[in-house]
């Protein structure tokens, strides 16, 4: 688990999001965000927490007060990018940004969101109703809290394997197969998923090429060898995008061609 707290970039970072929404109120609301990170730290997501190290309670809540418009911008932000966002409201706070940040979710639904409202939050009502209509799930308690975070990113996981198995032909069964032939480890993929990946050799002679995908960006491998070499030191993923992959004949392949337009019709690529 990482946890990067505003205002620090998080732009190039792959793995799944959660943005902590929820009470702040420094010498009021607990600190639930590290209660969270702490229940959460062995497993392989980025919580965006906004609760920031230097917070000056002096700064004007003005739009053109820099830092103030920095760390209002960067919740903004971090909540539409985020995978799932978690809102806590802390019964010894009042906390109106999170039910400001709880309306602008409720109304867009363009993102998970889960709510955590004990009882003794002076709003807890309101709450309640919000998340009634507007079909958000609530949970009792932070262990609740975290528990849920856990089974959305199993659950996540589990769909993106049934939707993007990886698929292996010709000489290979599996990745075990695909390493052991370009001479490689597990640690080589460094962060690329496979997603199809095929070596042929009808004579002495092979080819091979391996589909990879690391966040939203797709790599391909081309390798070739005669009689006297395998696919030794021939691992170097280059970036490629769905539209090219579409425009190359791949030796005839209809199974590949199949398969690249089964993507790029998932992902309304045209060309």
């Amino acid at each position: 688990m990482e946890q990067i707290k505003a205002p620090n970039k998080y732009n190039n970072i792959h793995l799944p999001k959660v943005f902590l929404a929820g009470s702040i109120e420094m010498g009021k609301a607990i600190n639930w965000q590290q209660q969270l990170a702490d229940e959460l730290s062995v497993y392989p997501i980025v919580l965006l927490n906004p609760r920031r190290d230097n917070w000056d309670s002096s700064w004007k809540q003005d739009i053109l007060h820099p830092q103030f418009f920095e760390q209002v911008t960067w919740e903004l932000d971090a909540a539409k990018d985020a995978d799932l966002v978690v809102i806590f409201f802390d019964p010894n706070t009042q906390a109106p940004i999170t039910l400001l940040e709880l309306g602008i979710l409720a109304e867009s639904k363009a993102r998970d969101v889960v709510v955590c409202c004990p009882n003794g939050y002076y709003r807890k009502g309101n709450v309640d109703i919000v998340c009634d209509r507007y079909n958000i799930r609530q949970v009792e308690s932070l262990y609740d809290l975290a528990e849920y975070v856990k089974l959305f990113f199993k659950l996540e996981e589990r769909k993106k394997q049934l939707s993007n198995p990886e698929i292996y032909h010709g000489n290979w069964t599996d990745i075990e197969d695909m390493c052991r032939d370009f001479s490689i480890s597990k640690s080589d993929l460094k962060g690329f998923r496979v997603m199809y990946a095929v070596y042929e050799t009808p004579g002495y002679e092979g080819t091979a090429w391996v589909l990879l995908k690391k966040g939203n960006e797709y790599y391909e491998v081309n390798a070739s060898h005669c009689s006297c070499y395998g696919l030794e030191n021939q691992w170097s993923p280059e970036e490629t995008t769905l539209k090219t992959l579409g425009q190359r004949g791949f030796y005839g392949s209809t199974d590949i061609q199949a398969y690249i337009k089964e993507l790029q019709e998932r992902n309304h690529v045209t060309g």
